[in-house]
């Protein structure tokens, strides 16, 4: 199985294991489910909890169930809301060849505004911090902070190289594509322990088995496309901007965060130890405590006079 030639202990994959890495597929009991409408088709969105907004946009590759260790967390005290980028899951939008950040940044505003959520304090992995980013160069009151997780911002041969091999041609399966992503995903101490590196590629097999290659090939080239696109444009930004990335990230390293964090007025950067790309699940802890500083900051900086 794919498990054991991708963790260094090799016993077979358990449903105990499984049940630990998988988000289930059937509904959470406290979410309230909506579609909203865009160009070309829908978005499939949830919003569960109340309190301060939180917007989670997830990275290529994976629908919104990612984030379910957030949602544990975070829907104590904050509304938070997920969605389905186009082309993902339940989503019908359409990710076509021409797709761009700017027009995932657009879907991300509409999201908001059908949640009757902004401004929130909008979280991105991967892709979704460069959706980030231009959702609040575009869309500014839609954002309260960004919290940006192990984000792309600088042109990368080697990054290219990597992502364009993942969506090379039709014929790769589910398990293909998890043994081609698991090992750039997680940080070596984790991939060489089964009771983590096991259960992360049970869940990357559940988020990612409704991406299809096209969508995953469109959201490639679109994130090809805007990177080293930005420079300059940041330096005015004036809501708080937290950075984190895994200090064994092999594929978006931390020179990466650092580039993104020059461009910032007052960036606040947090590089995890031992952590790798995947920080929503392998360091969930600690990304639901920065968030959970983010929110507080927002909320302090509501009620000062």
């Amino acid at each position: 199985a794919a498990a054991r030639d991708l963790c260094a202990a090799r016993p077979a994959m358990s449903s105990a294991v499984m049940g630990r890495g998988v988000m289930a597929r059937e509904v959470r009991p406290d979410a309230k489910r909506s579609f909203v409408v865009v160009d070309d088709g829908v978005l499939a969105c949830a919003t569960e909890g109340e309190g301060a907004s939180v917007l989670l946009i997830p990275d290529l590759g994976v629908d919104a169930r990612v984030f379910r260790r957030q949602l544990d967390d975070l829907c104590r005290d904050a509304r938070v809301i997920t969605y389905d980028q186009r082309g993902v899951g339940r989503s019908t939008a359409a990710a076509s060849a021409t797709l761009t950040i700017a027009q995932l940044a657009d879907d991300a505003a509409i999201v908001l505004r059908h949640a009757e959520s902004a401004p929130a304090v909008v979280v991105g992995a991967g892709l979704g911090a460069a959706v980030a980013v231009e959702l609040v160069l575009r869309h500014g009151d839609a954002v309260s902070a960004l919290v940006l997780l192990a984000p792309a911002f600088a042109a990368d041969a080697r990054l290219e190289t990597v992502l364009r091999s993942w969506c090379a041609g039709d014929g790769m399966d589910v398990e293909a594509r998890v043994r081609a992503m698991v090992p750039r995903l997680l940080g070596p101490a984790s991939l060489a322990d089964a009771r983590t590196c096991e259960p992360f590629a049970a869940t990357l097999r559940e988020t990612t088995i409704d991406v299809p290659q096209s969508t995953l090939r469109a959201q490639v080239a679109a994130l090809l496309r805007w990177l080293g696109t930005r420079a300059g444009r940041l330096a005015r930004l004036d809501v708080p901007v937290v950075v984190a990335v895994g200090a064994k990230d092999v594929l978006t390293p931390p020179a990466h965060a650092q580039a993104l964090a020059r461009e910032l007025p007052h960036p606040h950067v947090e590089i995890l130890a031992a952590a790798g790309h995947a920080l929503m699940i392998e360091r969930a802890d600690s990304v639901n405590r920065l968030i959970r500083d983010v929110v507080a900051q927002v909320r302090t900086e509501r009620t000062l006079p």
